[in-house]
């Protein structure tokens, strides 16, 4: 018999007025939930966390989106990115003058 195993992530959604909890009491919640694969804490505009029917989303997002450029640093697109395959990851190397090197590769690469 073929079992199937599926990825099960939780996405912990808090405001941006919010501190991320302590490293402490997301380990004990997770470690009585062995089913969670991944979990991700992320900080949200209040829009996101408001209560509203599936029809007033429709109208209130097509309204925002048509005057607002979504912002790519927000940790809601960072969690978009990597669900769908195109985060992209940078690592460098250490060591002396390479720093000031690193600073200039970093702003290149945010600016295309």
């Amino acid at each position: 018999m073929l079992r199937l195993q599926v990825t099960k992530l939780l996405v912990l959604m808090h405001t941006l007025e919010t501190d991320y909890p302590p490293v402490k009491s997301t380990a004990a919640w997770l470690n009585a939930r062995p089913w969670v694969n991944q979990h991700y804490h992320i900080r949200c505009p209040p829009r996101v966390l408001s209560k509203r029917s599936s029809r007033n989303l429709v109208v209130f997002y097509s309204r925002v989106f048509s005057c607002e450029v979504p912002n790519p640093h927000a940790d809601i697109s960072r969690l978009a990115r990597y669900l769908t395959g195109q985060a992209v990851g940078l690592v460098l190397g250490g060591g002396g003058a390479k720093g000031g090197a690193h600073v200039g590769i970093i702003r290149a690469f945010q600016v295309s």
